[in-house]
């Protein structure tokens, strides 16, 4: 019983921090926990703390790592029927990770498993829904297919809206971004403006960083001394994923209108954002 409070607390400690996005404190308590794992005899309970594992390594872009929970979670609860939530998350994380390999081609068959599941929760759960619908459309984004990612964007936005999810702020965003990679100016000025509402809205700190970092390039036409600015903001733990990402892509986009200085100071905050995000690997306690 000793053994079964110390699991419960480090493991709820660890999913606090988690929440919080302090990735390196909650990768610590999940350790702690998992040193007790061999008192843990239920199999739902060992798939849910693998499945919080491939969670927060993928946050930390320990890809590998992630992977390998993450396999233990879905095989888990793909025997137990009333779990098809988990089961639809554990395919997001799985394509998550084929994202960060750069292996892309691998990451829609994951991503339309767990579309086809979220579709019979329709009626039930909206968000997993309308989250699945999002992943496959920045799943395309990444990929570079802009029509089917527009796509995917806008049904997301709608599910997103019958129930008032704050990743109606993202989800705007993101379609925002393929319009102007698009061209299409008047969509994508309609799709920040919403955006920026929803960040108001919903208090999102972080988007509204990442919205000026759009405006800076596709708006003021690429001024570097206010990105600049944005990718200064971006400097905390929470920020460095949404660094790298704007990052590369402002990178590529100097790259296109043959600003290769601009270009190439992009690229070295992507490596540091990437860097910074990856240092907890010597920082775990022994």
């Amino acid at each position: 019983m000793e053994k079964l409070v110390e699991y419960y607390y480090y493991f709820f400690q660890g999913m606090y921090e988690f929440k919080e996005s302090n990735f390196l404190s909650a990768i610590t308590f999940y350790q702690k926990a998992e040193n007790t794992i061999p008192y843990i005899s239920d199999e739902i309970e060992l798939a849910e703390f693998y499945f919080k594992m491939a969670e927060v390594f993928y946050h930390m872009k320990q890809t590998h790592v992630s992977m390998h929970y993450s396999s233990q979670a879905y095989n888990i609860f793909k025997t137990h029927d009333l779990y098809s939530v988990r089961r639809i998350q554990c395919h997001f994380v799985i394509a998550g990770n084929y994202d960060d390999l750069e292996s892309h081609e691998k990451a829609p068959p994951h991503l339309e498993q767990a579309l086809k599941g979220a579709r019979l929760l329709e009626s039930k759960n909206k968000r997993i829904y309308g989250q699945a619908l999002f992943n496959i459309g920045n799943c395309y984004l990444k990929m570079g297919e802009l029509t089917k990612a527009a796509k995917y964007m806008e049904k997301s936005i709608l599910q997103f809206k019958k129930s008032n999810f704050n990743n109606l702020t993202k989800a705007y965003h993101d379609l925002a971004l393929i319009y102007f990679l698009q061209h299409k100016q008047e969509q994508a000025m309609d799709c920040f403006r919403k955006g920026v509402r929803f960040a108001c809205k919903f208090d999102d700190g972080l988007f509204k960083i990442m919205f000026e970092g759009l405006q800076a390039l596709f708006v003021k036409k690429g001024e570097a001394s206010i990105l600049l600015n944005v990718f200064n903001k971006l400097e905390t733990s929470q920020g460095y994923p949404y660094m790298e990402e704007l990052a590369l892509l402002a990178a590529k986009f100097y790259t296109e209108i043959g600003q290769m200085d601009d270009s190439v100071i992009c690229f070295k905050k992507m490596v540091h954002a990437r860097k910074q995000i990856q240092r907890g690997d010597c920082l775990y306690e022994i």
